[in-house]
């Protein structure tokens, strides 16, 4: 079920993805803890005025790395996934930062499949990229350029002027 359904994860590394999250579903209660014993998601720290975003120091290493293989590979081709890295990175993430982000949302959407014994739903999981909105906008008239190429290429002509 897993390998076919997920853009992105083939044979090693779902059951590297599997095996590190054991067998007991019931061993994370929510997706907010397997993202943090996955590494994935960020940890927030706020003093006053001072508010940082930072990675998760403690993690499961070889869960985390497989889940950043994951997300890697999924932007290497056009769907959701890389339309979500390159909206994280002009919302001014970094590359890892970007690429953490996806896989925490994957992760999310992996533990509710699991949960709930369902098959991996792409318009479930990404509905502002199915949206009819979006549909409609991309190809009924064929002026309309909404693209992963025009994405990533407005990314890099904002990327150039800035510096």
């Amino acid at each position: 079920m897993l390998p076919a359904a997920y853009a992105g994860l083939g044979v090693i590394i779902s059951a590297r993805i599997l095996a590190e999250m054991g067998d007991d579903r019931q061993r994370f209660g929510s997706a907010r803890g397997l993202k943090a014993y996955a590494g994935s998601a960020p940890i927030t720290k706020a003093s006053g005025r001072a508010l940082t975003i930072t990675h998760r120091p403690n993690k499961n290493n070889r869960l985390n790395a497989a889940g950043i293989l994951w997300a890697s590979v999924t932007i290497l081709h056009p769907g959701p996934e890389r339309q979500h890295y390159l909206r994280r990175r002009a919302h001014g993430d970094r590359h890892v930062a970007a690429v953490r982000h996806l896989f925490n949302r994957m992760l999310g959407q992996l533990h509710r499949c699991l949960q709930a014994g369902q098959h991996f739903d792409q318009e479930v999981a990404y509905p502002e990229y199915f949206s009819p909105a979006v549909l409609e906008a991309i190809d009924l008239d064929g002026t309309a350029d909404l693209s992963v190429n025009n994405l990533e290429t407005s990314y890099l002509d904002r990327l150039a002027a800035t510096h």
